[in-house]
């Protein structure tokens, strides 16, 4: 069961959460060329193996739906707990007699690892290997296809109401990349949730891994997907432990998903095998605009040279912060004073000058600074290593300020979508060598994204709820999300900010410990 609080849709706008049309890269390739294949082989891990192995389910549904094909299919399922889509072998799965058949696989099911759309990283690592295994796969002849993962239920420690939206981007891009077909069963996990909050699709005791009917769900998804047959009728049940309502409820929804999805097609079709190397743009907006030109956009959206040379800034507000454990303390007085430099070689250094101070029921949560050449908290000055890796895991938004500068370079990624909202992805390289991809918006290009690289993890900043005052050029983000691999670290909410005003040296040592608020 997940009962998750989301806005209400119509019973016209239901259909959504489907595909998120305007949202997300539609799917460019609906059909598979072969309506019909027989030799299957699936390659996943415990998402598929659970619950009597997900490739028996859908071999018992399609000998329910057309007993003739179900004499002639010959499946072969191929697991790894807990594994990547790059930790399978599968040169040796794809050679003939390997697994127990002789002639060649017609159809290969790829299913990556539930954590691998939730970091800049693993989305690589991910779209790499489709790209390396369609490769293997087509040269004996198969079709691939991308088997769109669930998203996590509570009470797995990384749920998020919106981890589907990550979900669907990587496997709708990369399928598109690649020509393979995308089997939308996250989206359909979603839409039996939105029909019939109470139904249990996943494990209860991790939130994570699907349960009986989570399974039969994705069994439905992949009939409808892959051989163009509705599993609507179906009396497959499971050997009895399906009830007949949760069946139909079941085939209903993938029926419903996979054809909303179908329809949301774009008109063009799937490049040739041929082409696929060479398409930077394939899954991009206005493919006209390189990076540096949305960069120069960004900065006239943000204030343009106030945005872009501000001297200094101060912002207050609040910061939500979050344990591994689920907690999550406020601390309700939040600032941090900002002095800019002119210059910036290395985009996660710390330079300029810095201080962050919150405070929690009146007492002190934390109080950092940096002066320009040593970094101090409330114990005193800081080890310069120490402070080195902790600064490297926070500073890397600034970048955006320096990313015109001689010695960066600005180079466009493809299109993703950050919070629902269509976004230009462009990735910086600083003068010394490190990497920083930012998101804009594609309307008012506005920043949605930042992540790098840190000694803690992928870091991921999403920015939102942007304001303004009156006679000062600045655009100022209300929201900021901090993520560590995925995980939500903390929110800092800001209600105000002023740019430009003269700060004291004095601001950035710290030499005591303050009694109340600085500001």
């Amino acid at each position: 069961m997940r009962i998750v609080m989301k806005p209400v849709l119509s019973a016209v706008a239901a259909f959504l959460i489907l595909s998120a049309g305007d949202a997300v890269a539609q799917p460019l390739k609906t059909a598979l060329e072969n309506p019909a294949p027989e030799r299957v082989l699936f390659v996943g891990n415990s998402y598929f193996y659970y619950n009597d192995s997900l490739h028996n389910h859908v071999s018992r549904m399609l000998a329910s739906l057309d007993p003739a094909l179900g004499e002639r299919i010959e499946f072969k399922s191929a697991t790894i707990g807990g594994a990547a889509l790059n930790h399978h072998p599968l040169d040796s799965h794809l050679t003939p007699g390997k697994l127990g058949i002789d002639e060649p696989f017609e159809l290969v099911i790829l299913q990556g690892g539930s954590g691998e759309p939730l970091s800049e990283r693993r989305r690589g690592e991910f779209a790499r290997t489709a790209v390396e295994f369609e490769r293997k796969i087509s040269a004996v002849g198969a079709e691939t296809a991308l088997y769109m993962t669930h998203a996590y239920s509570p009470p797995h420690p990384r749920f998020d109401p919106d981890m589907i939206e990550s979900i669907e981007s990587l496997y709708v891009e990369t399928a598109n990349e690649i020509g393979a077909l995308v089997i939308p069963v996250g989206l359909a996990f979603e839409e039996a949730y939105r029909r019939r909050p109470e139904i249990v699709l996943h494990k209860q005791f991790d939130g994570s891994h699907p349960d009986l009917l989570g399974t039969y769900l994705a069994a439905c998804v992949i009939v409808a997907s892959a051989w163009d047959l509705s599993p609507i009728g179906s009396d497959y049940d499971y050997f009895g432990a399906i009830n007949r309502e949760d069946a139909r409820f079941l085939q209903q929804v993938a029926q419903d998903v996979v054809t909303e999805f179908q329809r949301s097609q774009s008109l063009r079709a799937p490049p040739s095998i041929e082409n696929r190397t060479s398409m930077p743009f394939s899954s991009q907006s206005q493919p006209d605009l390189d990076g540096r030109t949305i960069i120069e956009l960004a900065h006239e959206a943000a204030g343009g040279e106030t945005f872009v040379r501000p001297g200094t800034l101060f912002l207050s507000g609040y910061n939500i912060v979050y344990d591994e454990g689920g907690g999550s303390q406020t601390w309700d007085r939040y600032a941090m004073w900002r002095e800019f430099a002119d210059e910036k070689a290395d985009a996660h250094a710390a330079n300029g000058k810095v201080r962050i101070e919150a405070w929690s029921d009146g007492g002190l949560a934390m109080l950092l600074s940096f002066d320009g050449e040593a970094t101090y908290d409330q114990s005193g000055r800081m080890p310069d290593q120490s402070a080195n890796a902790m600064w490297s895991n926070n500073f890397g938004f600034g970048a955006i300020r320096n990313a015109l500068d001689v010695g960066w370079k600005q180079n466009r990624r493809a299109d993703r979508t950050i919070d629902g909202k269509p976004a230009y992805m462009v990735e910086l390289t600083d003068p010394a060598g490190g990497k920083t991809l930012f998101g804009f918006d594609q309307d008012t290009f506005d920043a949605l994204y930042v992540g790098f690289d840190t000694p803690r993890g992928w870091h991921e900043r999403r920015y939102s709820h942007y304001f303004s005052k009156s006679g000062v050029d600045w655009r100022q983000a209300g929201l900021v999300r901090l993520f560590y691999d995925g995980v939500k670290a903390n929110e800092a909410v800001w209600t105000d900010f002023k740019i430009g005003n003269s700060i004291e040296d004095r601001i950035f040592v710290i030499d005591r410990i303050p009694r109340e608020p600085t500001f």
